[in-house]
């Protein structure tokens, strides 16, 4: 037997401000429209119960016959019969009487609450929302009326004045209707099928109880899981925030992002100035940690990675690399593999910031122009590197019968030292052939006067003269120092 009523609601905010998302909560002015829809001469036009879950009912634009509804009981009942689900204890509700003395529509001005969308920070879309139910329906075991949306009556009024941003184009809205139940509970604590320990939280997946039904417009978690007995019809009206990309990135961001390319840096800096590579890594570690630090008081404690922590997790991966290669080569170095410890050099001065540019445009910072960005000048790091080790292998591979010559250049005073370890093993230091100079001098340079060895067939130090040291050469003669020799 009909006895379900259908009363359309509309909501248009005034104002919002304060959205504090540490705290989970946003202030709004809005003005709510309750028109109830009746026949032509007046009575109530009624519903079958399973109307609240008929999907071609939950919006009612432009109603034939209605007029203004006061919720029942509304004299007796607190905030004029609304159930006002999210809203702070400290509130503002008042009835605005129309032309006629009747009651034209309500004004509520307080807080509320939402549920933060922390996963996404600082590029969320904050889903603010507005949650009203009929307050003497939650009283009752059998549904008495159902909400439906006015779209005529609803919207966003131009006179909001949000903090930050320059008109109303970051924020627009959505609407829903659901049966939600209230108590009393046939599974006050409701049952997840996916339970474990799991470092990061997971959304549950609740059973539902044995009656509910998922195709009847009730709410899943409310009668589903816990499995209320009481429904009631709730209206929700959601403003969607969303913060602006540019300043957020600049808020965010950039720090970091310029502390990661000055440790870059570190890749250009030979082995030879090893301590200025670690200097480098470690400052650049600890602006990082101290801006995340400043950065995670900005957000509510959760359980969930921020996309802000993703970035921060990223570059710290960025830095530690350069502190993994940094070490490699320290070892090399003055393991005597100083040949290897230069080509390690060699190859990460152009992979290292290229590796490190793709690392930082995956999956962190969602916005094409900075992705582009990342990905362009790592692309061109790494290219430069094949490049460079491709004529490195042609020239190898092209001069594979010649040695490279390894000179090793006795500067005043150190001489006699070399020529002790030449002594004791010659074979261990790599030489080249010499070519004489046309007037029958051999080539040398150096500061001082020194000695001309030759290492193979025999050792023989003879005395020189000239302006430099002395230059070690493979020569199968013995070696004079005349002229530019010594």
């Amino acid at each position: 037997e009909p006895s379900v009523r259908r009363v359309g609601v509309g909501v248009h905010v005034v104002n919002l401000a304060d959205i504090d998302m540490k705290n989970g909560k946003f202030y709004a002015d809005f003005e709510v429209y309750l028109h109830k829809e009746v026949e032509e001469d007046g009575s109530d036009r009624l519903y079958p119960p399973d109307a609240v879950n008929d999907p071609d009912l939950a919006e009612c634009g432009n109603l034939r016959h209605w007029v203004p509804y006061a919720p029942t009981h509304a004299a007796t009942l607190a905030d004029v019969g609304l159930q006002l689900v999210n809203v702070d204890r400290l509130r503002t509700v008042s009835r605005v009487g129309g032309a006629n003395g009747s009651l034209d529509h309500i004004r509520v001005q307080s807080y509320f609450f939402y549920r933060t969308n922390v996963t996404y920070w600082p590029l969320n879309i904050e889903a603010l929302e507005l949650m009203l139910e009929e307050a003497y329906e939650g009283l009752t075991t059998e549904p008495t009326l159902v909400l439906c949306h006015m779209p005529e009556y609803s919207g966003l009024s131009d006179s909001i004045r949000l903090p930050g941003t320059i008109d109303n184009r970051l924020l627009t809205y959505s609407w829903g209707t659901t049966e939600h139940c209230n108590p009393p509970f046939l599974r006050p604590v409701r049952e997840c099928s996916n339970e474990g320990h799991s470092l990061f939280e997971e959304m549950c997946d609740c059973l539902p109880v044995e009656d509910f039904d998922a195709d009847g417009g009730y709410d899943i978690e409310s009668c589903g899981c816990r499995g209320g007995r009481r429904p009631s019809s709730r209206y929700r009206f959601t403003v969607n925030f969303r913060f602006p990309e540019v300043a957020a990135v600049l808020t965010a961001f950039l720090a970091p992002m310029v502390i990661s390319f000055v440790n870059l840096a570190s890749y250009l800096i030979p082995p030879a100035a090893i301590e200025t590579r670690f200097s480098l890594c470690g400052s650049t570690l600890l602006a990082t940690v101290m801006f995340h630090v400043s950065l995670k008081q900005q957000t509510p404690q959760s359980s969930v990675l921020t996309l802000a922590d993703k970035v921060m997790f990223s570059i710290y991966t960025v830095i530690f690399s350069s502190f993994a290669v940094s070490t490699l080569i320290m070892v090399l170095y003055f393991a005597k593999y100083r040949r290897l410890s230069a080509a390690l050099f060699i190859a990460m001065r152009p992979l290292g910031p290229g590796l490190s540019l793709f690392l930082l445009s995956g999956y962190t910072i969602e916005v094409q122009e900075w992705t582009q960005a990342c990905r362009a000048a790592g692309s061109l790091c790494i290219t430069l590197g094949l490049a460079q080790l491709c004529a490195r292998c042609a020239g190898a591979v092209l001069c594979g019968e010649r040695k490279r010559p390894w000179r090793f250049h006795l500067r005043r005073g150190h001489y006699r030292k070399v020529l002790e370890e030449l002594w004791r093993d010659p074979e261990e230091i790599e030489v080249a052939e010499l070519q004489p100079l046309p007037d029958g001098g051999l080539p040398g340079y150096g500061a001082g006067v020194g000695h001309a060895v030759a290492v193979e067939p025999h050792l023989q130090v003879l005395p020189g003269a000239g302006a430099g040291g002395a230059v070690l050469q493979r020569a199968p003669m013995d070696v004079g120092g005349v002229g530019a020799a010594t």
